[in-house]
């Protein structure tokens, strides 16, 4: 909330040891505490560390006699999140900018080569970009840099360092098509929580379409992974499952918080950015200033501190010029701006169900377009639960053989891969599976003609009758008589 700081309720110290089951054990007491008092609870906040995730995830899966849900069944989405008496529903939230800090250290860690269609994003891209006259990125940022560098993941991610992916004429460089399309799905995620002045609807259009574009891109590396097991895998060429899990749950997360406000708390303006671990991370971040290396008894004297401290900030009484220590900690970013009437309008403007369910479609057609256009390949295009083989075909090839001259083709390819870099196989793997989906596209094609002319003739020719005619009919099956009516017939067959 504007110039107010945040409220110390209870401080428990640890080992650094915790486990899943004890941080679930807390979070039930306190809901426990929460419903004897009739006290309102909307989230539960995480940094995304895995124990804390998990936590969430189990407490997401009590079983209570409600549950808030919004399905939608073309997508097979079907989000919910448990309604406890006396306290409403609860959402889990991961913080959007530890989720940043994790989108940027997955692209530029170099431990996967992250793989679209035909691009890819990795270190030597940011390298690249930090020799832009125009990117707003430091040398520390990219070179021996500070993984928990709230400032470093902001300028990954900030308009002008996408801006620096654009030739002249405002187009994407080809080198840095992955790179740009990665940063904005990421970038469009975290917005659709920092951002201050945007609708609910919004939010959630902004949100899905990382949602779809990452399930797309996720079938695209397994589709291409069955086929070329030898050369790609989720686990070389894909976000970590982790890293995964938090930015879709992310995606969840505001759906479900824009109809908990919705159902429930209609009077109250959605401020998702709230939400999250910031209020703890600028508690620790406050006490590191003072104290740069404190025990649990020195932090319960600093408590009274901490709070004048952060409320002198926010109310700008009080000015704090970062030093270079605070690029080892947390970076404040308080909210001094009191919210105008007009944006609190917009910050509760809900949208129903069929339009949530239009932004749903929104975002998936805006999420292939993007797929498209780095070549990758969609549900839409080979069917996720088809597990039919295919035959694959050599560049040379003039058609499909199903021959035993194929296996000898593909050890011909297998050699001539050994020749390749990675980026050429992945992009050749892409190109076969492309063909393959445009060969299957020209079968439903030609199948779709073939029903239509033969509806047409069963129109016309009512006193003509036939069931699955081929080419290898003789006239005598059709006992019309009329041998050009059958010579008619097979010239569309």
């Amino acid at each position: 909330l504007p110039k107010f700081p945040p409220v110390i309720i209870a401080l428990l110290p640890n080992n650094g040891s915790d486990k899943t089951e004890s941080i679930v054990n807390i979070h039930k007491l306190l809901l426990d505490f929460a419903q004897e008092l009739g006290l309102h609870i909307i989230s539960i906040g995480s940094d995304g560390a895995q124990v804390e995730f998990n936590a969430q995830t189990q407490i997401q899966q009590i079983k209570t006699s409600d549950r808030l849900r919004f399905n939608y069944t073309p997508y097979n989405i079907d989000f919910s999140c448990p309604i406890f008496p006396n306290i409403g529903p609860i959402v889990r939230i991961q913080d959007p900018k530890h989720a940043k800090k994790t989108g940027r250290n997955a692209a530029m860690s170099g431990a996967r080569a992250l793989t679209f269609g035909h691009s890819t994003i990795g270190f030597n891209h940011f390298t690249k970009l930090l020799s832009h006259l125009q990117s707003p990125m430091y040398k520390s940022d990219v070179y021996k840099l500070d993984r928990q560098d709230d400032g470093a993941a902001y300028r990954t991610f900030c308009p002008k360092n996408l801006a620096c992916c654009l030739d002249s004429n405002n187009k994407i460089k080809s080198e840095f098509k992955g790179t740009f399309i990665y940063l904005f799905i990421i970038g469009e995620l975290v917005d659709s929580y920092l951002n201050r002045n945007i609708s609910p609807l919004e939010r959630i259009r902004m949100a899905m379409t990382s949602y779809f574009f990452l399930r797309i891109w996720r079938f695209h590396i397994n589709t291409l992974a069955r086929k070329y097991p030898e050369f790609i895998s989720v686990s070389q060429n894909f976000i970590a499952s982790q890293t995964f899990a938090i930015m879709t749950s992310l995606a969840e997360s505001i759906v479900l918080l824009v109809k908990a406000h919705r159902d429930y708390y209609s009077q109250y303006p959605l401020i998702p950015w709230i939400h999250g671990s910031e209020a703890c991370e600028h508690f620790f971040g406050a006490a590191r200033q003072i104290n740069a290396d404190f025990d649990f008894a020195e932090l319960l004297e600093m408590v009274p501190k901490i709070g004048h401290y952060t409320k002198a900030l926010n109310s700008k009484e009080l000015s704090f010029n970062k030093e270079k220590s605070v690029r080892d900690g947390y970076q404040f970013e308080y909210n001094n701006e009191i919210i105008e009437f007009d944006q609190v309008n917009i910050l509760r403007s809900w949208p129903n169900d069929i339009q949530i369910h239009h932004a749903f479609d929104q975002s998936r057609q805006l999420a292939c377009d993007l797929a498209e256009f780095l070549g990758m390949l969609t549900p839409d295009i080979v069917p996720i639960n088809s597990l039919r083989p295919y035959i694959l075909i050599g560049p040379n090839d003039g058609e499909v053989s199903g021959s035993d001259n194929h296996d000898e083709c593909m050890q011909d390819s297998d050699e001539n891969f050994s020749n390749l870099d990675l980026s050429q196989i992945i992009g050749y793997a892409a190109k076969e599976v492309n063909l393959i989906r445009q060969k299957e596209n020209e079968r439903e094609k030609v199948n779709i003609n073939k029903d239509s002319q033969n509806l047409s003739l069963n129109e016309c020719q009512k006193q003509l009758s036939f069931i699955d005619i081929d080419e290898t009919l003789d006239s005598s099956i059709i006992n019309t008589g009329n041998v050009k009516e059958l010579q008619f017939i097979n010239n569309y067959l």
